[in-house]
C-alpha cells in the first residue's frame, strides 16, 4: 500500500507514546507523506501525483483542521512565506479544467479564466499536447479532443482568516492531456 500507515499531528511538548491522547490523527486520502512544517503550518503531499501534479494539503497545526488543498507541478515550493496564521505560497499549479481548451476554445477560456483568473493573453495554446496524444491513440482521437485541459501555470497562493487566494503570476503557462 502506497502512503504512510499513519499521520498524526502532536504538541511539541506531548510524549513520545504509541496512541497518545493529545494526538490528532489526519485521516485523509491526500495526505500521504509529510512535507514539511512552517509556521504552524503542517504540509502533507498525497502518495501519487495526478494529471501531473503532486496533490497536497496544508492543515493548522493547532487545531488538526484541513485548511486548503491544490497540486504542484514538480515536489517543491517556489517560496513559501508564513506567519500568525497566515500563508502565502508560490508553485507552478497544476489545474484540471472541467471542458477542452482544444474542442471547444472560447467557451473552455472563459471557464477557465473564471476559475483561475488567468487572462485569455495567459492561456497555452493545447494544439500540440492534444495533437500528439491524438497521433498517439488514433483510434481514440475522438475521444481525446473531449478530455478536459490540464493548464500548468505559476500562482501566488495566499491563506488568511479561512479565506484562500489564488493570483496568477507571470510566467509561461503549459497545457496537457490528463493522464
Amino acid at each position: 500500500e502506497v502512503g504512510a500507515e499513519k499521520l498524526v499531528l502532536l504538541a511539541a511538548d506531548a510524549p513520545c507514546e504509541r496512541a497518545g491522547e493529545r494526538e490528532r490523527v489526519i485521516e485523509d486520502d491526500t495526505a500521504g507523506y509529510v512535507m514539511g512544517v512552517s509556521a504552524g503550518f503542517v504540509f502533507f503531499r498525497a502518495a501519487d501525483g495526478w494529471n501531473g501534479g503532486l496533490p497536497f494539503v496544508v492543515y493548522d497545526s493547532a487545531t488538526g483542521e484541513r485548511l486548503l488543498d491544490d497540486s504542484l507541478e514538480g515536489e517543491s515550493f517556489g517560496a513559501i512565506r508564513s506567519g500568525k496564521g497566515e500563508l502565502t505560497l508560490d508553485f507552478r499549479r497544476v489545474y484540471t479544467a472541467s471542458c477542452s481548451l482544444y474542442l471547444q476554445g472560447t467557451a473552455c477560456a472563459k471557464a477557465i479564466a473564471a476559475d483561475t483568473g488567468l487572462q485569455p493573453k495567459q492561456l497555452p495554446d493545447c494544439t500540440s499536447a492534444y495533437k500528439a496524444e491524438m497521433r498517439r491513440s488514433p483510434e481514440h482521437a475522438k475521444e481525446i479532443e473531449k478530455l478536459p485541459s490540464v493548464i500548468v501555470y505559476p500562482v501566488e497562493l495566499s491563506y488568511a482568516a479561512g479565506e484562500t487566494v489564488r493570483r496568477p503570476m507571470d510566467g509561461t503557462t503549459a497545457c496537457r492531456t490528463p493522464s
